[in-house]
């Protein structure tokens, strides 16, 4: 017997095939009926027959019309239309957990998940170790509910379910976060923090540290490029938590988006997920933020629950990709062929010469935010970045670097920040720095909180005392505590210089602070 495809109603019945009499009666009826309204008919009841076994067989219908069976506008679909996204043990799990629809609204961007499925078809059909890292900052780092170890941080949540999928006995994750800093410093300093041949997929979380504005799309697109050129071809994830601590809602991970639609990285959010729940019912932000010391909701960090929900909805898309490439491996193998790529020959492009999928995953030959040109040439972005960091895989450190460093030493904070501090008005420091690019930049702590007694510098290049540039670590109380770049020099020749800095005097800390603190130098 054909079974029907599950949209069709229960109450439809097929003739049993043992039923004579219903077997003569349409013999004796077919003799009435024209021989090509026969053929007609035969070939619409092949069509239906064919469609119901394709649909049975893994096939997925089209939505019924609303107010189908159920009573509910949604039809018999089990999950409301969401049911891509909520399939195997972990998809169940999550859809149950939080319901299809608020899965499906952290998924600011999915693209095409070419990247993603790439390293997991490569990583199954090698019998490689899958190994992953996260860039970001202090929610990352697990401000609030424990250290960078810690495996109540959403990058645990995730990584488990991945190595839950393919647990290979070298999978490997580190967490690479640095609280306090941004896009601006991973975009310029991230190979201190991870060693780059030895990756396959990174997260990066960078969305409430990096301000609104221009600025926090240029670097997390020098991120990206820097990230997506590396020749095993890594995938990338941009992940984004939630913070209201800022000027209004909107915060450097809006602008994010738009890069990552660029350059096909996925974006998954909790933001639109808990912020509409929040407007309406804001006394509920204890049950999603930490506190602080003092006992106030911190409205910057999420709390555990935050984190295993982002862990979550990051781990139900990265898993639906590691399904995709689980199923074209297999198809791989029944057509014959060895090599995962050749499946990119069996995708069609479309019709009417649209782009076919050769091209998924590359990275654009041109940046976002420069003028179209196809015949630019884009140099990939040469930095050097001695820093304070106290990672492995530090290979730039800045202390042992300077040639001169009165009054300056190091100062640890824990969680990761370190910093050249000095307090001393007159305190110098010099370095010599390798300029391809013609700028040097300093990255240096901003805070307004007068416990940190935050102060000013000056600071230039090799003898040009005349062209100094003021740099000040204080700012207006409210803005929060964050690493920020400031350009000493531009138009610089190529060639070593020298950088100079110096501890100020007079400060515009209103609690009469001098001390400044510096996490890197940077020449570009």
């Amino acid at each position: 017997m054909v079974s029907l495809p599950p949209f069709f109603s229960s109450s439809y019945e097929l003739l049993p095939s043992s039923s004579s009499e219903a077997v003569e009666g349409i013999k004796t009826r077919a003799k009435q009926v024209p021989r090509g309204v026969l053929y007609f008919l035969g070939a619409q009841l092949t069509l239906v027959l064919l469609a119901g076994f394709l649909f049975s067989s893994g096939g997925r219908p089209p939505p019924p019309p609303h107010g189908g069976p159920g009573g509910d506008g949604l039809g018999p679909y089990q999950w409301g239309g969401f049911d891509e996204m909520c399939v195997g043990e972990f998809g169940t799990y999550v859809c149950e957990e939080y319901g299809p629809h608020n899965v499906k609204l952290s998924r600011s961007y999915e693209g095409t998940g070419t990247r993603f499925r790439e390293v997991f078809r490569r990583v199954q059909q090698e019998n490689l170790p899958l190994r992953v890292a996260v860039l970001g900052g202090s929610v990352s780092g697990g401000h609030g509910i424990g250290d960078l170890g810690s495996d109540k941080i959403w990058i645990r949540k995730t990584y488990e379910a991945m190595d839950a999928a393919y647990p290979h006995p070298d999978n490997s994750l580190r967490n690479a976060a640095v609280g306090a800093v941004g896009s601006d410093y991973f975009g310029a300093c991230w190979e201190n923090r991870i060693k780059k041949e030895e990756v396959d997929i990174v997260f990066v979380e960078h969305g409430i540290n990096d301000f609104f504005g221009h600025d926090a799309a240029l670097s997390m697109e020098d991120l990206l490029r820097g990230l997506l050129d590396l020749p095993q071809r890594p995938a990338v994830l941009i992940a984004r938590t939630i913070g209201l601590e800022a000027d209004m809602i909107a915060v450097g991970g809006d602008e994010h988006l738009s890069v990552g639609t660029y350059y096909d990285v996925p974006v998954i959010s909790l933001r639109p997920v808990l912020l509409p729940l929040l407007i309406k019912q804001p006394e509920r932000d204890a049950e999603y933020f930490v506190r602080t010391n003092e006992g106030n909701i911190d409205h910057r960090h999420i709390n555990e629950k935050g984190h295993h929900a982002l862990g979550d909805f990051i781990g139900s898309y990265v898993l639906d990709q590691f399904e995709v490439a689980s199923h074209q491996l297999r198809d791989l193998r029944a057509s014959g062929h060895e090599d995962w790529r050749q499946l990119f020959g069996k995708q069609k492009a479309g019709k009417h010469d649209w782009p076919g999928p050769e091209g998924l995953g590359d990275v654009p030959k041109l940046r976002l935010f420069q003028k179209y040109d196809p015949d630019a040439v884009v140099v990939p972005m040469r930095t050097q970045c001695l820093t304070m960091d106290q990672g492995e895989f530090v290979s730039n450190p800045l202390l042992p670097a300077l040639k001169s460093d009165e009054g300056w030493s190091q100062l640890d904070k824990g969680h990761d920040k370190t910093y050249l501090w000095a307090e001393t008005p007159g305190s110098t420091f010099e370095v010599e720095l390798d300029v391809t690019g013609g700028k040097v930049e300093i990255y240096y702590l901003r805070a307004g909180a007068a416990d940190y007694r935050l102060g000013s510098v000056e600071c230039w290049i090799d003898d040009d005392v005349d062209s100094k540039r003021r740099f000040d670590g204080w700012w207006d109380d409210g803005n929060p505590h964050i690493g920020q770049f400031g350009v000493v020099a531009e138009g610089l020749s190529p060639g070593k210089h020298t950088l100079s800095c110096e501890v100020m005097e007079d400060s515009v800390n209103p609690h009469g602070g001098t001390e400044f603190r510096i996490i890197s130098v940077v020449a570009l």
